[in-house]
């Protein structure tokens, strides 16, 4: 019973990530977007190559989520095997685990880039907003970004 309890904490650690968004969390990150643009005052030319990194960022994004969700599928197909082996779903769960960081890393990544193309005073604003809603994040009971 113990360690049904344990596999079912780590799975809901790690879940399929592939799941569509819907229509209204896609207006709301367009407007999101479309306050930082104003709040920030960028020119269109870093518009243009924030655009751009995100673009190469999202390719990424979606080898790294199919990555993940096919480990996902390989822990839950040895979970439910008659003798799942618990060196092997050791070895998923670390596996599941640097997928994760691989996608901390781009998200990071993706950070530095904007920040690259901010003159002095927005990245101030920028980070200033960006530590601003990490902090809120953590008031909700240490959800993460975007409440997620």
């Amino acid at each position: 019973m113990r360690k049904l309890l344990i596999v079912v904490i780590v799975l809901g650690m790690f879940p399929i990530t592939a799941v569509a968004r819907d229509y209204d969390k896609d207006q709301k990150r367009g407007k999101h977007r479309q306050d930082y643009i104003k709040e920030l005052g960028l020119s269109d030319e870093q518009v243009d190559a924030i655009r751009l990194a995100r673009k190469e960022m999202r390719r990424d994004a979606i080898r790294i989520r199919a990555d993940l969700e096919l480990k996902q599928l390989d822990f839950e197909d040895e979970l439910q095997s008659e003798n799942p082996d618990s060196k092997t779903l050791d070895k998923l769960i670390n596996e599941l685990a640097e997928f994760k960081a691989e996608q901390e890393k781009q998200r990071l990544a993706m950070i530095v880039k904007m920040v690259e193309v901010l003159t002095p005073e927005q990245k101030a604003k920028f980070l200033e907003k960006m530590m601003k809603r990490m902090m809120m994040g953590n008031q909700k009971g240490g959800k993460g970004r975007h409440g997620k």
